[in-house]
Formats: C-alpha cells, sequence, structure tokens
C-alpha cells in the first residue's frame, strides 16, 4: 500500500487542517501535552473540521516509502532531509496563515486595530522571502523555520480557536509577536520597515536574532515600542541596535546550518510564555565548547549521516547541569528545530540527547505531511501503554515517538560500541557503556514497537515506521559487529536486567490487581492456607500513580559501574547521591547480592515501596537457592500482585515467603 503526502497549499481546506493539527500541541516528553493555559483546557472538538476525509484535501503526489525510506527507518539521509525541509516550510508558511485566517474571525476583533490587522506583517514576510538574494533569502527561511515560530503560531491558532473571547488586551499583544517576526525577517532580507513590536518585561525581542533591554521608562508601560529600519540600521524608542544595551543571542554553529543559544525569546517553550534570561560570559562559552565536541562526535559517525543529525538544529535553550547520567531534555512538534535541555559537559553523552531531538523533530516533520499519529481524540490520548523511557503510562502518540527517538539513540550508541577507541574520548574505553546503551534502548524499542503494531487507532503511516525501525534495529544494532568482549557481555546482561527491572517496577507501581481476588489471598495467606488461586486468575487493572519514581534508579548506578572513569566497583560515595537509589540498589549493583537481599526484605516488610519488591526480586535471582527462583519471578512479572496482598494482610509475613507461597 503507497501512503501519499498530503499537500501543504495554502487553501482553506488545508488551513483548516492545520488548524486542527495545532489543536493539541505535542512535545518530546511523551505524547500529548495537557494545553493549559490562563483561559482554561482546549478542546480540540471546537475547531473547524476540514471537510475532505484526510487531514489535507489535496494530496503532493509524495510516497512514504519511495520519498523517505531512510527517515521513515530513522536515518537522517541529506537528500531526504532537504526535502523534508522544504516541506517544514510550506507547514509553516501554511500555520502562519492560518493565525491570519483565525485572527480575521476571532470575536473580539476590533476594526483598525494594527496589533489585530496581520495583513502588514504578512506582506512584510512575503516580501522578505521573495528577495532576489540567494544568501539573505536562505536566512529568512531560517528564521521562519525557527522552533519558536512555530510554537507562537500553534499556540496562537489554539487561542484563537477556543469558544470563549478571553483576554482581548493580552491575545492582542501576543499576535503582536507576528510584527517581531517580520521585522526579522526584514532585517535579514536587508529591508525597510516600521512596526510597532511588543515588549516583554522590558526586553524587545527579535526571534532568532536578538534582543533590547529598553531604559526603564522608554516605553511609558505600553506593551509594544516603534521600530524603525533602513535596511541596515535598526533604531527602537531611538535607541539603534548595536552595542549595549544590545544583546545578541551566542552563535553555536553555522554550519551544516546556524545553531544559537536562546533563552530570550517569550515563546521558547510549548509550556507557556518565559521571561527573556540571557546567557552570558562562561556559560555561553561552555556550552560552545561542549555543543563543538559533540558535533564532532556525530561527524565521526560513519555511514555518512553524522552530519545530518544536525541538519535543521536552529536552537538549544540552555538549561543548568542536573545528575549525572540524568540529562533533561524536551521540544514539541509546534518547534521543531530546537529544544530545552540541561547542560551536559560529557560530550559523548550530548551526542546522544542531539540525536534524541533530532530525531523527535524528524518525526514530527514527517507528520506534518503523513498521517503518522492519527486523529487526537479520546482513544489516541488515552494513557495506556508502557514506555520503558519513561515512569508513567503513555499514550499512542508518545509511544510512537519515543520508539523513533530512542531507535536513534540505540543506533548512536551500537557504533559508538562498534567503532570507539581509547584514544577518542580521553583515554577512557567507553565501549562498555556505549554497549549497555544500545542494548538497553534497543530491548525497549523493539518491546514497544511490536506491542504498538497491533494497537488500536495505529494508522498505515504509523504502522510502516514501526516496521522500518524495527528492521533497523535488528540489522544495526541486535547484531554486532565485532566479537564481543567479557566487559560486552557483563554491559548486555546488566541492560537486559535493567529493561526487566523498570518494566516490572512500572508494573508496580500502575497496576492495580482485582481487590476481591486479593482480599481471598490474604486471608489465605494469613491463616495458613493453601493458595488458593493462581496469580494467573488474578486480573489487574492499569491504574496510573501519580507518585514520584526514580524507576532508572539502578540503571543509573550500572551506568557509574561501567563508566571508564571509575573502577570495577561503585565508589561509596554514590551511595545518597543517586537520586532514588539507597544502599540494597547500591549492593545489588556492586554484585553483593546477598547483602541487597537483606536491605531490600527490609524494605518491603516496611511497606508498599516498588522498588524494594522488585529489587528483592533481583537479589533473590542473583543470590537465592534454585528453590527460590520461582519466587523471584513472580515478583519480577508480578510484583503488584505480591504488594497488594503484603498491604491487605497488613504486613503478615515475610515478603520472600509470601512470594513463594504466591509462585505455588
Amino acid at each position: 500500500m503507497s501512503v501519499h503526502a498530503r499537500s501543504c497549499g495554502l487553501d482553506t481546506e488545508t488551513l483548516l487542517w492545520v488548524s486542527r493539527s495545532a489543536a493539541v500541541p505535542m512535545t518530546s516528553a511523551g505524547g500529548y501535552n495537557p494545553s493549559r493555559d490562563e483561559s482554561g483546557v482546549i478542546d480540540p472538538a471546537t475547531v473547524p473540521q476540514p471537510q475532505s476525509d484526510g487531514p489535507l484535501a489535496v494530496e503532493q503526489g509524495w510516497h512514504l516509502e519511495r520519498d523517505f525510506p531512510e527517515i521513515l527507518s530513522g536515518r537522517p539521509a541529506e537528500a531526504e532531509m532537504l526535502r523534508l525541509s522544504a516541506a517544514e516550510d510550506h507547514w509553516r508558511t501554511a500555520l502562519l496563515e492560518a493565525v491570519r485566517f483565525h485572527a480575521r474571525e476571532w470575536p473580539g476583533r476590533p476594526d483598525g486595530d494594527a496589533l489585530i490587522d496581520l495583513d502588514p506583517a504578512m506582506a512584510l514576510i512575503a516580501a522578505a522571502t521573495s528577495c532576489t538574494d540567494e544568501m539573505l533569502r536562505g536566512r529568512v527561511q531560517w528564521l521562519l523555520r525557527y522552533p519558536s515560530v512555530g510554537i507562537w503560531a500553534a499556540t496562537m491558532v489554539r487561542a484563537l480557536c477556543r469558544p470563549q473571547v478571553g483576554d482581548a488586551a493580552e491575545l492582542r499583544k501576543r499576535l503582536s509577536y507576528l510584527n517581531a517576526i517580520a521585522a526579522a525577517a526584514a532585517i535579514q532580507a536587508q529591508l525597510p520597515f516600521s512596526l510597532r513590536l511588543p515588549v516583554w518585561d522590558g526586553w524587545l525581542v527579535l526571534p532568532g536574532i536578538g534582543a533590547l533591554l529598553l531604559p526603564e521608562g522608554d516605553t511609558n508601560g505600553a506593551p509594544w515600542v516603534a521600530v524603525e529600519s533602513d535596511g541596515f540600521r535598526m533604531c527602537a524608542a531611538g535607541v539603534e541596535l548595536e552595542g549595549d544595551p544590545w544583546y545578541e543571542l551566542p552563535i553555536l554553529a553555522d554550519s551544516p546550518g546556524r545553531v544559537v543559544l536562546d533563552r530570550m525569546d517569550p515563546f521558547r517553550s510549548v509550556r507557556g510564555m518565559l521571561s527573556p534570561m540571557p546567557v552570558r560570559g562562561h556559560e555561553a562559552e561552555s556550552w560552545r565548547s561542549v555543543f563543538e565536541q559533540s558535533s564532532g562526535v556525530l561527524r565521526a559517525l560513519g555511514r555518512g549521516q553524522g552530519c545530518d543529525y544536525l541538519r535543521g538544529l536552529a536552537c538549544i535553550v540552555p538549561e543548568e547541569l542536573r545528575e549525572r547520567f540524568r540529562p533533561h531534555s524536551v521540544s514539541c512538534a509546534d518547534g521543531t528545530g530546537g529544544f530545552t535541555a540541561s547542560f551536559q559537559d560529557e560530550p559523548l553523552q550530548f551526542a546522544g540527547t542531539l540525536v534524541h531531538e533530532g530525531q523527535h523533530s524528524r518525526l514530527s516533520m514527517l507528520a506534518h505531511l503523513f498521517d503518522v499519529f492519527g486523529d487526537p481524540s479520546a482513544s489516541a490520548t488515552r494513557l495506556q501503554y508502557y514506555a520503558g523511557w519513561r515512569d508513567d503510562p503513555r499514550p499512542l502518540a508518545g509511544m510512537l515517538q519515543g520508539v523513533y527517538a530512542f531507535a536513534g539513540v540505540a543506533d548512536y550508541w551500537s557504533w559508538q560500541a562498534e567503532t570507539s577507541t581509547n584514544e577518542d574520548h580521553g583515554g577512557g574505553d567507553y565501549r562498555a557503556l556505549a554497549r549497555f546503551e544500545a542494548e538497553l534502548w534497543s530491548q525497549q524499542v523493539v518491546r514497544a514497537a511490536r506491542e504498538l503494531l497491533h494497537a488500536e487507532g495505529l494508522t498505515e503511516p504509523g504502522r510502516l515506521m514501526l516496521g522500518a525501525v524495527l528492521r533497523r534495529i535488528q540489522s544495526s544494532v541486535r547484531t554486532p559487529g565485532r566479537r564481543l568482549q567479557g566487559t560486552d557481555q557483563q554491559a548486555i546482561t546488566a541492560a537486559r536486567i535493567c529493561a526487566s527491572d523498570h518494566q516490572a517496577a512500572w508494573f508496580a507501581r500502575h497496576r492495580q490487581p482485582d481487590a476481591a481476588r486479593v482480599a481471598e489471598l490474604a486471608l489465605a495467606w494469613t491463616c495458613g492456607y493453601p493458595l488458593p488461586l493462581t496469580p494467573s486468575e488474578v486480573t489487574a487493572e492499569l491504574q496510573p500513580s501519580t507518585d514520584g519514581a526514580h524507576l532508572d534508579a539502578r540503571a543509573v548506578l550500572w551506568r557509574h559501574r561501567l563508566d571508564p572513569v571509575g573502577g570495577p566497583r561503585l565508589d561509596p560515595g554514590l551511595v545518597g547521591a543517586v537520586e532514588g537509589a539507597d544502599r540494597a540498589d547500591f549492593d545489588l549493583v556492586n554484585g553483593d547480592a546477598a547483602q541487597a537481599l537483606r536491605g531490600y526484605r527490609e524494605r518491603a516488610e516496611r511497606g508498599a515501596d516498588a522498588q524494594a519488591w522488585v529489587g528483592l526480586g533481583l537479589a533473590l535471582r542473583a543470590a537465592a537457592p534454585a528453590s527460590l527462583a520461582p519466587a523471584a519471578d513472580l515478583l519480577l512479572h508480578r510484583p503488584e500482585l505480591a504488594m497488594a496482598v503484603h498491604a491487605a494482610s497488613d504486613g503478615h509475613g515475610d515478603p520472600v515467603a509470601l512470594a513463594a507461597w504466591l509462585a505455588g
């Protein structure tokens, strides 16, 4: 079956579908993000529906398997990326037109208000995109692809499509951001203009370029300021935009495209508007250094794809350094080409983040052409699936994003495990750690992809993507190209343990066994009766827990153990330093399973500690006699049942004896 792309023409039908697609934002953190702001929750059903059966009315003629085979499997081939980038340009143009389309229909629009009349700004953008100088036109295209432009446009479509009018003054100010986009485009194209631009906490922000801190009192409290330019120089409130107090965004790279650090743009995050916060001095230099080194890691990748992983990246929103081996990054489908990330001072690790977030952007761009995720209906957004990269249940769309992103991560680490040498990374042998990451993420991706192939609501493009990813994992990640050494085998074994560990802890946290059956078992256990029914006879329902959790704690400890910076055993200083891990976890990963068993048993006796009950199963499997193997298996496959019976019997008896009794 051939899957055709939908046209990005600017007909009314296309604008309506763009509006529908933007109704529910999606983040790389997983699935549909609850779009909540001062005006309340968005109901996608309030967005006008296209009249055709498909997302767009007119097909462009591209075929998913024929025209994007490499991207479909998660590899950013250059020719396909150029085609996809061109399509994304059309998408962004359609999204801007959708804003104008809905602004004209907005009930609170006062006639003649320049901050609602978007025609002058759109005309200036059109003139900038039509400039004859190819280099200048390329700069304008880069600007219109800028992440905050997409986030702003989608945010405005959602606001304008609400049935309630909301705060008209605030909406006018947010809409006036289009003037800032137009001004930035005109600057890139060296065109003259005169516009009123919005002021955010005293800053006049030009997307992708920089910002001017206006002297206090210059705006007289107005939410905007008059800005003029002759095409080469720009003045705002009589201040020329150069030197102090003009702030230019730090540039991280100019090849294969410009990449900047941006903590100034008010629309830099899908989570809501943020105040400008300049990145200066040492912080900017630290980011430049790690980005340059991480880019070098990617360029060293074989198969001619290293630079392609960076293609399309325009900006990074920087955050502070977090716990080692627990970096944070998030992006959204509205703002392809950028992401928010915590600082990482290890190039090998940050290169993995670049791959991960690049995958999210590419799949989001592909979804603007093909119906990858399906309709954002109640069934599509229901939290129902296990994801090995998350502590909480995920919806179908989030699962598809995760599978695609972590397939790229698995491929990246597999390549590092196959090719890196001690000289590549400062004299340390990272191959064992790389093999661990490759095996862990390939395990999780394969498990998720196989389950999703049978998911209700899966579209044909989604099915094709899953199939391509599975074939890629099987061929390039799960089949090492060199003979495995002892450290490789240890890393693979550890990764498989961690994959089972995470799933079991997730089950213990989010699955609730049938209460009547649990009560029956608890009574029999307390009274010393034989097992009245088998665990397979006790059903369990998904009941997502909102309690905080760190289901990756033991995996983080394994990363520390395999890290060449340390030794063959964990540093005792890590006890208490890895959030969510305690002494028993430390002992288990260090190979002291008997000591870990005692620690987990004490924790399990105290109550419903998912990590402790699963850890107990892992320790039993590693240290207990074969007679207790069924108890270990029960704790790793039905931990929620053991926890529930223990709680229902008021903590009666030994947790290990309970697990053995339940296992029969």
